[in-house]
């Protein structure tokens, strides 16, 4: 269950939105085999105004498993990071891409145990 939160200066069409999530969901899935249908992606646009550096931030967190290695994640950051060069048209060397691990207790979702 990644939480994605992209954070984008504004003014980009729902297409081109929806194709950036297709993207990561499928990076995540071919880098560590999660399921797309569990991936969470929120998209932030920003006011250039509330921005310091004019260049996109995703942040993933997830729940720390083995095959999420360290690896996966650089193969994870070099794809999204190649598409939001696209997308963005900023430098990717300001893109910054963070992943935040997780203790499985420490997520509770809404999803009933059988």
């Amino acid at each position: 269950m990644p939480l994605v939160n992209v954070y984008i200066g504004k003014g980009k069409t729902k297409e081109a939105k929806k194709e950036l999530m297709d993207v990561i969901c499928a990076s995540l899935n071919k880098a560590t085999g999660t399921n797309i249908n569990s991936v969470y992606i929120f998209i932030n646009e920003m006011d250039s105004d509330n921005i310091t550096v004019d260049a996109p931030v995703v942040e993933i967190s997830w729940i720390t498993l083995p095959q999420r290695s360290l690896e996966a994640k650089r193969q994870i950051a070099e794809e999204i990071i190649e598409k939001l060069k696209d997308f963005s048209k900023t430098d990717a060397n300001k893109t910054v891409v963070t992943f935040t691990e997780m203790l499985a207790e420490n997520v509770i979702s809404g999803k009933k145990k059988e």
